[in-house]
This record gives C-alpha cells, structure tokens and sequence, in this order.
C-alpha cells in the first residue's frame, strides 16, 4: 500500500511541475497578475517528491539514506524547480516583449 501511495504522490508531483511550468509560461513567470506560480511550484512539487520518494524508501527502495542526504536532495530540488519556472517566465515574457515589437514595427 505505501509503494502505491508513494508513486502515485510522484505522479502527482510530475503533473504539478507540469502545470506550474504551463502557468509560468503562460503568465510570464506571474507578472500578468497575481499568480503565485514559482512559490507554489518550489513548495508543492519538492515536498511530494519527496513524501514519494521516502514511502517509497521505506518499501522497495534500499536506499538507506542519512537526515542530511533527504534534506540535501530537498533542497537542492526546490531550487531547481525554482530556477526552471523563473526561467520559463523570463522566456514567455521575451518571447511576449519580441511579438510586440514585430507588430509595432508592421503598424509604422
């Protein structure tokens, strides 16, 4: 029952990070209101992971890892999920910035 639990909260995880990237994208990293998409994305992806990872530990996985290892593996996530949504938001938001520029340039 806990493998079951734990890929299902990695399943979740992976469609969580695929929504929160989609909304980064779309609002521009959240610029076009209020939409706090890299927050919930560096809370809400790390922390199903790794619940995930660890019912999984404690089943199949012969891991065996120290405190120190999980929260490094934790962190080291949450910035990485972190960085990939500001950074999709900095790419839509250029990519927004150039289409204005073209259509500016065909009304002159």
């Amino acid at each position: 029952m806990l493998q079951v639990l734990g890929v299902l909260c990695l399943v979740i995880a992976a469609g969580a990070f695929v929504f929160y990237m989609r909304t980064s994208y779309v609002t521009q990293g959240g610029s076009q209101g209020q939409v706090p998409c890299v927050a919930a994305a560096a809370i809400q992806v790390p922390l199903l992971t790794m619940l995930g990872l660890s019912l999984l530990d404690k089943t199949t996985l012969p891991l065996d890892l120290a405190w120190w290892h999980w929260l490094s593996i934790w962190l080291a996530e949450t910035l990485l999920v972190a960085a990939a949504a500001i950074w999709i938001g900095n790419v839509a938001s250029r990519k927004s910035q150039a289409g204005r520029h073209d259509r500016q340039t065909l009304r002159e």
